[in-house]
């Protein structure tokens, strides 16, 4: 199983709310709307999850300061998960975002997602649970990873 990351483009549109509305649930809120995801690609740095030539998910992150990145989105096809896809995209994007320097990272995730354990096998850990996220009514982790310097 080949595993890459790709910067996503305008082709990836319609795969990209493809997945999101396969992954869409109570605890996991996606953008679906292709309008919204080309504004997305326009302000945040998505790159497509690829296995063995197929574009399976998708994984963002934002830039915020000189050191720090914010991970705003992981996701990956339910028909591809469970096969460690998401784990390697995520070290992946991490190896990548520590050899530009940055090394404080951070995530916000449902309590009760199942990806939680996959953040914490790669450093993350909570730092607080904000119980209305974006008039959501839905509860959120926030997590960071912070290596040492």
């Amino acid at each position: 199983m080949n595993v890459t990351l790709r910067p996503a483009t305008e082709e990836d549109v319609e795969t990209y709310a493809r997945i999101a509305k396969r992954v869409e649930s109570p605890i996991n809120l996606a953008t679906t709307d292709p309008n919204e995801v080309r504004e997305e690609f326009d302000q945040i740095n998505v790159f497509m999850i690829v296995c063995d030539g197929i574009s399976v998910g998708y994984i963002s992150y934002e830039h915020r300061e000189a050191r720090y990145a914010y991970i705003s989105e992981l996701a990956v096809d339910p028909d591809y998960q469970g096969r460690g896809i998401g784990g390697q995209a995520l070290s992946m994007l991490l190896d990548s975002l520590r050899s530009q320097g940055l090394n404080v990272f951070s995530l916000m995730t449902h309590p009760e997602n199942p990806a939680r354990r996959l953040y914490e096998r790669h450093g993350f850990t909570v730092v607080r649970q904000i119980e209305d996220f974006w008039g959501s009514k839905t509860p959120r982790l926030e997590m960071f990873c912070e290596d040492p310097d």
